[in-house]
């Protein structure tokens, strides 16, 4: 019995349009959030740490900053380290001792949180181009995947019908 090889494509499109419709909407979501954050409430909070991550010897040269901090609402303390739904990695420390900069440890900022979770919380809210980067690579991966699965049904059905040849 032989094994029908003619499969291995449709399954390998399928994964691909499944993970790309997986990241489609986790994309989509991020950034509907971080849309809704601009009107989410406000409160005071205060920086308990402030610094950049370096990255590790050997690893990609990517530096993020790491800004900790906590608030209080309706009477509970919060703490996070969400600055923005955007991502701060860079190759260049520079950029991110920059956002690091401007929450000094100790320093009072304004927390926005969400009304109906207040663990979730960011600092600037609202969205950058950086977060339509998932959604859409999310799209071109399904779009992808599904075209894969179309071209492969076609080679498959003529394959189907024709006779085999050793």
């Amino acid at each position: 019995m032989t094994r029908n090889k003619k499969g291995n494509p449709r399954q390998f499109a399928l994964i691909f349009s499944i993970v790309g419709l997986v990241m489609f909407c986790v994309g989509v979501k991020e950034v509907w959030e971080s849309n809704a954050s601009k009107t989410w409430p406000a409160t005071q909070g205060k920086v308990l740490a402030s610094f950049v991550r370096t990255p590790r010897a050997g690893a990609k040269r990517l530096y993020s900053p790491e800004v900790q901090y906590e608030f209080a609402v309706d009477g509970k303390t919060y703490a996070s380290q969400r600055v923005s739904f955007g991502s701060y990695q860079s190759s260049r420390s520079s950029d991110a001792e920059a956002v690091a900069a401007r929450y000094p440890v100790g320093a009072e900022v304004r927390v926005h949180y969400k009304a109906n979770d207040p663990a979730a919380s960011v600092l600037e809210p609202g969205s950058e181009m950086a977060n339509i980067i998932l959604p859409l690579l999310g799209l071109v991966f399904a779009s992808a995947g599904l075209w894969l699965l179309k071209t492969s049904r076609k080679e498959g059905g003529a394959g189907a019908s024709g006779s085999e040849s050793a």
